[in-house]
């Protein structure tokens, strides 16, 4: 059985932020005529709310949801971001097509600083267990501790 694999959630970049909004803004993603891709949370973006670009100049914000993209026709609309003053993890954030190097000093100046960190270790769900909720092991997964019985 294939397992489940869980893709970003909302603001998992996160680590800290200002007291109230101050650190958010609703700014429109792309502008009107063009198509934008869909993207991430924890994607880097420009002032006009597209991805970067390879230099990382321009950099603006990180969108805190996911987005799934327009086609040209399509309305422009507004998504969450990070502006300001918070701190996030590496980890979690798109740097692509650019690099940490490009964008983090550039981050660093809006006050968003960017702090090392790891992906957390994968998470059980439903479909990764058997009718008995004993964890299915395919060929060539690493093995896996039992769980502590439930008192």
């Amino acid at each position: 059985m294939a397992r489940a694999a869980q893709g970003k959630w909302f603001a998992d970049a996160l680590i800290s932020y200002a007291q109230g909004y101050r650190s958010f803004e609703a700014v429109n993603i792309g502008t009107p005529g063009t198509a934008v891709p869909a993207m991430q949370p924890g994607q880097v973006l420009l002032a006009n709310g597209m991805p970067i670009p390879a230099s990382g100049v321009g950099t603006q914000y990180i969108l805190l949801q996911p987005y799934a993209g327009r086609l040209a026709a399509e309305p422009v609309a507004p998504a969450l971001v990070l502006a300001r003053d918070a701190e996030v993890n590496d980890a979690y954030i798109v740097y692509a097509p650019s690099n940490a190097g490009a964008v983090n000093p550039l981050l660093a100046q809006l006050g968003i600083i960017v702090r090392p960190g790891v992906l957390p270790q994968s998470i059980v769900t439903a479909s990764m267990l058997d009718e008995e909720g004993r964890m299915i092991v395919t060929e060539g997964d690493p093995p896996h501790e039992p769980e502590p019985a439930a008192a």
